[in-house]
């Protein structure tokens, strides 16, 4: 696993120009094994409280809606992008956004996450 995070976090940097800070593990399955391999490599492991269920509701609007309903103070909503067709999600965040507002949710990177406030380094 170690070999396959710095491959990746190699990639990213050549792309973006750092490397990656946060590692959420695939499917959310965080063994030890894993969470030690990737806090010892640096990273801040990362889970979320809320996902959008694209294929649950027919539109982007009432995945949205449902979602925003669950969401509260500090949630962490997980949204899929990458090889599958994701369009729905993608169709869903201004309805999330806006939902959210609605319910006096302050929305924030998670680089400004209050407790995972911290800086992207070149050098990590």
């Amino acid at each position: 696993m170690k070999q396959e995070l710095d491959k990746t976090a190699n990639i990213i940097k050549k792309l973006v120009g750092y490397r990656p800070i946060f590692f959420r593990p695939p499917h959310g399955v965080l063994t030890s094994s894993v969470y030690w391999t990737a806090t010892g490599l640096g990273y801040k492991v990362v889970l979320w409280s809320d996902e959008l269920k694209e294929r649950r509701f027919k539109s982007a609007y009432e995945d949205a809606r449902f979602v925003s309903r669950l969401a509260s103070p500090g949630a962490i909503v997980l949204m899929h992008d990458g090889l599958l067709d994701h369009s729905k999600g993608v169709q869903a965040l201004p309805y999330l956004i806006n939902f959210l507002k609605q319910e006096t949710i302050n929305l924030c990177a998670l680089m400004s996450y209050p407790c995972l406030a911290l800086r992207a380094s070149a050098s990590h």
